[in-house]
């Protein structure tokens, strides 16, 4: 981190998750300050870091307040932000008010985690910012997104772009004009640069005869940018299903991970896939929960109330087909529900299988509820994998859709649409 020079950052979801004394240990080295307005040491109440950074830029004073998402402990298993506490987006307004009043600043940036559409909910909750940097849903905003006279911008993920945005000032120090360019990351026109390349062969050094070990092999691209269906994650549950006999393998929308290109696919792959190796845990539910779990998981990427947008994309299965409305009202989106190429019968049991979140209640498989003779399996996700890769000389990665949105056409690359529209 310290190798691209940065001028300041703040935490994401994930740049916690080992607890506070651990990312403490982490920030102590880093170069460059750390940003949080809303993180706090849990036993003290106290700020962890800075809640803003001001710096002069020709003549110009910046001031950029840091706000991660207030959701981690609920978005992932407690203990992983364990000795953290976080406040809502109340402790924005003040900050901006005090740059404004005591700093003299002449532009407000409000550098963020949270998504875009909930940072578009917050740029009509708070006044006074000019812009809000946008990260977390790793969208790619080709042109800001505007609330009032705020500009909103998010700069994709996985390293492949970078958000360029310019801004002109006046000679009385007022704001005259800004520029947002997404810049694509081609190595053809911007080559490695070998100080930092260096930098990453030595950390990686000790590790790379394990990760470069070949556990697979694809005849297509493996994929994770889509919001309902990725041939990446159809690996990972079809691999569930297929080492625990469950009738339904289900796994997180995450959306994380580079894609995977034709080729050998490495253990370095499945780690990026799956940084945690859970225990597969399996268990019994009936039609109506399942059911109940789809309109539920529909509610927390569909929902027209951003701060209802919870989480990642829609949870990936294998052993069911589902079709459903995105626009529609919550509860009332499953239109069509399939178990082994059945339709659904609320009264039968089912079994299910995933893996195994720790801190979350003994009776939940993925978030299906009150399961019912819940085991823990001696296999973990990775095993599940390798095994599956294991069996075939390669896969075609060309995997058709099992989960299908009838109101829209082609490929949901953000869930932000239905959100805004």
């Amino acid at each position: 981190m310290n190798a691209l020079g940065l001028d300041l950052a703040i935490p994401g979801n994930w740049s916690v998750t080992y607890g506070k004394d651990a990312w403490l240990e982490r920030v102590a080295e880093f170069d460059y300050p750390m940003i949080a307005a809303n993180m706090r040491d849990a036993e003290t109440g106290e700020l962890l870091h800075e809640p803003y950074f001001v710096k002069e830029l020709n003549g110009v004073r910046v001031g950029v307040i840091g706000f991660t998402e207030p959701q981690i402990p609920t978005r992932q298993p407690p203990h992983m932000s364990a000795g953290l506490a976080f406040d809502g987006a109340s402790v924005l307004q003040p900050l901006v008010d005090e740059l404004r009043e005591e700093e003299a600043v002449d532009l407000v940036v409000i550098a963020t985690h949270i998504g875009l559409g909930r940072a578009m909910a917050l740029a009509r909750e708070v006044e006074g910012e000019d812009i809000i940097l946008s990260a977390d849903t790793h969208e790619r905003t080709y042109e800001p997104m505007l609330v009032d006279d705020t500009w909103i911008v998010e700069a994709g993920a996985f390293g492949s772009f970078v958000g360029k945005l310019d801004l002109f000032f006046d000679a009385d120090g007022e704001l005259a004009d800004r520029r947002w360019r997404l810049i694509e990351l081609r190595p053809e026109l911007y080559p490695e640069d070998p100080e930092v390349r260096q930098t990453v062969d030595r950390a990686l050094e000790p590790h790379r005869e394990r990760m470069n070990r070949v556990i697979g092999h694809t005849d297509g691209w493996l994929a994770r940018y889509d919001v309902i269906h990725t041939s990446l994650d159809q690996v990972i549950t079809d691999a569930i299903l297929e080492v625990t006999g469950a009738d339904v393998a289900l796994s997180n929308g995450f959306r994380f991970s580079p894609p995977t290109a034709p080729g050998p696919i490495t253990e370095a792959d499945l780690w990026s896939w799956l940084p945690l190796n859970l225990r597969l845990k399996k268990g019994e539910a009936t039609g109506a929960q399942f059911e109940t779990y789809w309109e539920e998981e529909l509610e927390n990427v569909f929902s027209r109330d951003p701060s209802r947008l919870f989480g990642g994309w829609l949870p990936r299965a294998s052993g069911l087909e589902l079709e459903f409305d995105s626009a529609s009202p919550p509860g009332e989106r499953v239109r069509a529900l399939r178990i082994g190429g059945q339709p659904l019968d609320p009264e039968k049991i089912y079994s299910v299988a995933a893996g195994a979140r720790k801190g979350a209640p003994e009776s939940n498989v993925h978030r299906v509820r009150d399961c019912a003779l819940v085991r823990t399996l001696p296999h973990t996700t990775h095993d599940a994998v390798r095994k599956y890769l294991g069996k075939r000389s390669s896969i075609r990665g060309d995997f058709p859709p099992n989960l299908r949105v009838l109101d829209r056409a082609g490929v949901m690359r953000s869930q932000f649409i239905a959100a805004s529209e």
